[in-house]
Protein backbone atom coordinates (compact mmCIF):
# COMPACT_ATOMS: atom_id res chain seq x y z
CA UNK A 1 0.00 0.00 0.00
CA UNK A 2 1.52 3.42 -1.00
CA UNK A 3 1.18 6.26 1.68
CA UNK A 4 1.68 10.00 0.64
CA UNK A 5 4.68 11.53 3.39
CA UNK A 6 4.85 15.06 4.60
CA UNK A 7 8.34 16.57 4.46
CA UNK A 8 8.97 18.43 8.09
CA UNK A 9 12.17 20.50 8.05
CA UNK A 10 13.69 20.38 11.05
CA UNK A 11 15.83 22.89 12.51
CA UNK A 12 17.91 23.70 15.90
CA UNK A 13 14.71 25.76 17.32
CA UNK A 14 12.52 22.82 17.46
CA UNK A 15 10.47 24.54 20.50
CA UNK A 16 9.57 27.35 18.42
CA UNK A 17 7.92 25.80 15.41
CA UNK A 18 9.41 24.02 12.20
CA UNK A 19 9.39 25.62 8.38
CA UNK A 20 7.53 22.94 7.27
CA UNK A 21 4.48 25.01 5.89
CA UNK A 22 2.17 22.02 8.15
CA UNK A 23 1.22 24.02 10.75
CA UNK A 24 -2.05 22.56 12.19
CA UNK A 25 -1.83 19.48 10.95
CA UNK A 26 -2.88 16.60 13.40
CA UNK A 27 -0.48 14.23 11.81
CA UNK A 28 2.68 16.42 11.94
CA UNK A 29 2.07 17.89 15.04
CA UNK A 30 1.94 13.91 16.47
CA UNK A 31 5.07 13.43 14.89
CA UNK A 32 6.57 16.19 16.23
CA UNK A 33 5.71 15.42 19.95
CA UNK A 34 7.88 12.05 19.52
CA UNK A 35 11.13 14.36 18.67
CA UNK A 36 12.54 16.34 21.58
CA UNK A 37 15.39 18.78 21.53
CA UNK A 38 17.16 18.41 24.51
CA UNK A 39 19.78 21.98 24.31
CA UNK A 40 23.53 21.63 26.14
CA UNK A 41 23.94 24.16 29.53
CA UNK A 42 26.21 26.26 27.65
CA UNK A 43 28.39 26.39 24.07
CA UNK A 44 31.95 25.85 24.19
CA UNK A 45 34.56 28.32 22.98
CA UNK A 46 35.85 27.62 19.52
CA UNK A 47 40.03 27.23 19.20
CA UNK A 48 41.33 29.71 16.88
CA UNK A 49 43.26 28.66 13.89
CA UNK A 50 46.56 30.65 13.37
CA UNK A 51 46.43 28.99 9.83
CA UNK A 52 43.65 29.85 8.04
CA UNK A 53 45.19 33.10 7.17
CA UNK A 54 48.85 33.72 5.50
CA UNK A 55 49.27 36.40 8.10
CA UNK A 56 51.90 38.48 5.94
CA UNK A 57 50.62 41.61 5.63
CA UNK A 58 48.06 44.16 6.89
CA UNK A 59 45.56 42.71 4.78
CA UNK A 60 45.25 39.36 5.61
CA UNK A 61 46.06 40.70 9.49
CA UNK A 62 42.73 42.30 9.41
CA UNK A 63 41.01 39.92 7.20
CA UNK A 64 41.76 37.67 10.01
CA UNK A 65 40.63 39.86 12.98
CA UNK A 66 37.36 40.14 11.31
CA UNK A 67 36.92 36.30 10.19
CA UNK A 68 37.48 35.47 14.06
CA UNK A 69 35.64 37.96 15.41
CA UNK A 70 32.57 37.30 13.80
CA UNK A 71 33.47 33.47 14.13
CA UNK A 72 33.75 33.43 17.92
CA UNK A 73 30.31 35.66 18.80
CA UNK A 74 28.53 32.94 16.08
CA UNK A 75 29.67 30.28 17.91
CA UNK A 76 29.01 31.38 21.43
CA UNK A 77 25.06 32.45 20.19
CA UNK A 78 24.41 29.40 17.61
CA UNK A 79 21.86 26.73 19.30
CA UNK A 80 23.61 23.33 20.67
CA UNK A 81 22.16 20.28 21.29
CA UNK A 82 20.50 17.12 20.52
CA UNK A 83 17.56 16.07 18.50
CA UNK A 84 16.17 12.73 20.07
CA UNK A 85 13.78 10.67 17.77
CA UNK A 86 11.53 8.62 20.04
CA UNK A 87 9.84 6.16 16.95
CA UNK A 88 11.92 6.53 13.82
CA UNK A 89 13.33 4.25 11.20
CA UNK A 90 15.99 5.09 8.80
CA UNK A 91 15.65 4.74 4.89
CA UNK A 92 18.76 4.03 2.72
CA UNK A 93 22.33 4.12 3.53
CA UNK A 94 22.01 7.98 4.07
CA UNK A 95 19.47 7.89 6.86
CA UNK A 96 16.57 9.57 6.11
CA UNK A 97 14.11 9.96 8.83
CA UNK A 98 11.12 8.39 8.84
CA UNK A 99 8.10 8.48 10.53
CA UNK A 100 6.01 5.37 8.84
CA UNK A 101 3.31 5.83 11.55
CA UNK A 102 2.61 9.55 10.77
CA UNK A 103 4.02 9.59 7.55
CA UNK A 104 6.52 12.90 8.19
CA UNK A 105 9.95 12.71 6.67
CA UNK A 106 12.36 14.89 8.36
CA UNK A 107 14.80 16.66 6.64
CA UNK A 108 17.26 19.57 7.85
CA UNK A 109 20.54 20.71 8.26
CA UNK A 110 20.53 19.24 11.78
CA UNK A 111 19.53 15.69 10.99
CA UNK A 112 22.00 15.89 7.52
CA UNK A 113 19.65 16.37 4.89
CA UNK A 114 19.53 19.80 3.36
CA UNK A 115 16.26 20.05 0.81
CA UNK A 116 18.41 19.97 -2.29
CA UNK A 117 20.10 16.95 -1.18
CA UNK A 118 16.38 15.44 -0.56
CA UNK A 119 15.10 16.12 -3.91
CA UNK A 120 18.28 14.92 -5.63
CA UNK A 121 18.01 12.10 -3.47
CA UNK A 122 14.75 11.45 -4.10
Amino acid sequence: MKQLYKVVNLDCKLGTGTNSGFDGDVQVERALEKVQYRPLLSNWPQARNEHLFAICDDYNRTLDGQYWSMAEQAHRITPRGELIFDHIWCAGRDGLRVDIEHGVVYIGNCVNWSFDYFRWWI
